[in-house]
């Protein structure tokens, strides 16, 4: 995604991350939301450190459900 600027800010960690409007996979896996949700929903990069207690949405696992972040999660790579 080298050149592109679309992002989110991310007010806990201050950074920008892209959404799952502009990730073409997140977009897809997701597509039975309209856009200007999808571009209100971050992609963390691989290694991010998840927030205790947050809700998040693992696009890497087939069947998508929400779960709730524990101590020591992080984003893994897709497998």
């Amino acid at each position: 995604m080298a050149g592109q600027n679309f992002t989110v800010e991310n007010a806990d960690a201050g950074k920008d991350w892209p959404t799952a409007y502009d990730v073409k996979a997140a977009h897809r896996a997701l597509h039975n939301l309209d856009d200007a949700l999808l571009k209100r929903i971050p992609v963390l990069p691989v290694g991010t450190r998840l927030k205790q207690g947050a809700t998040y949405i693992d696009l890497a696992q087939s069947r998508r459900a929400e779960f709730t972040a524990t101590a020591n999660m992080e984003v893994r790579p897709a497998s």
